[in-house]
């Protein structure tokens, strides 16, 4: 039987360190707000139960990522997002014009350089 060693490079924990900390402050922060509540028994069990999904989305994350990457990731998208239209006269005179001044300045600088 021939034995197989695990390379150098792998960790079984790549970015789990960071998901699971993630999940005890939110679970703590679950609970918390739960007990702040003062439900009764059978309310406190109810409730408690949204703890599993939230629990396991915060364990694997989201598209390889933690909720607080993910979540920046997302607000930063909305942030820098861009809505495509159709462009008006104006705007493509003037960069009509900007590409054409572009152009006679490096038809200067290489007609320059060769002199």
């Amino acid at each position: 039987m021939k034995t197989k060693t695990i390379p150098s490079n792998y960790n079984s924990m790549d970015g789990k360190v960071r998901n699971i900390i993630e999940l005890v402050i939110l679970d703590g922060l679950y609970m918390g707000c739960i007990a702040a509540l003062n439900l009764s028994v059978r309310g406190n069990v109810y409730s408690t139960i949204g703890l599993i999904p939230l629990s396991f989305v915060s364990w694997h994350g989201i598209g390889g990522q933690s909720l607080t990457q993910a979540l920046f990731n997302y607000i930063r998208f909305l942030r820098r997002r861009r809505v495509l239209t159709i462009p008006t006269q104006e705007y493509i005179r003037e960069k009509n014009k900007a590409i054409m001044l572009k152009n006679q300045k490096l038809g200067k600088e290489s007609k320059g350089g060769k002199q």
